[in-house]
Order: C-alpha cells, then sequence, then structure tokens
C-alpha cells in the first residue's frame, strides 16, 4: 500500500501536537510527547 503524500502541516501553540494534511484528504493528529497518532 502506498503512502500519500502529506500536502500540509502544523504544530499546536503548545509545540506538542502535530496535524498534518495528505493528498488523500485524511487529517491526523499527533501527539508527539509519546509518539501516538
Amino acid at each position: 500500500m502506498a503512502t500519500p503524500n502529506v500536502n500540509c502541516f502544523t504544530f499546536s501553540w503548545e509545540g506538542q501536537t502535530l496535524l498534518s494534511g495528505s493528498q488523500d484528504k485524511t487529517i491526523r493528529v499527533w501527539r508527539l510527547c509519546d509518539s501516538q497518532s
């Protein structure tokens, strides 16, 4: 299975969360403190 391209990303103001938007219209929320999505 191919991984879709990430089109955009942004960090939360406190720097502990990353949000990413992909070519397949998926939005993911990453908690950076524990490496989970």
